[in-house]
């Protein structure tokens, strides 16, 4: 094999490797567009059918933050009362 050969060989592994990592990259973007999808799908499912969880989920991230008590049960309050469809 000559010179010209090996040259080719050695661009067609590149290009090979290039095409298999772009499709992977597309794939993983792909699959985290999913998976945030379906969090959030989740996570509004949960707003409905156990909102006294997710209040205390949301306080819980106040509370983190360092909120005083009382702001974060205004916060959550404030946070839970709002209606999307207006």
């Amino acid at each position: 094999m000559g010179d010209a050969d090996c040259c080719c060989c050695w661009l067609g592994r590149v290009r090979s490797r290039f095409d298999s990592d772009g499709f992977r990259g597309d794939l993983a973007a792909r699959t985290e567009q999913e998976h945030y999808e379906n969090e959030l799908e989740r996570e509004r499912r949960e707003i409905i059918e156990l909102p006294d969880y997710e209040r205390e989920e949301v306080a819980e991230v106040f509370r983190e933050w360092g909120l005083q008590e009382d702001l974060v049960e205004s916060a959550v309050n404030q946070i839970s009362s709002y209606d999307k469809s207006n």
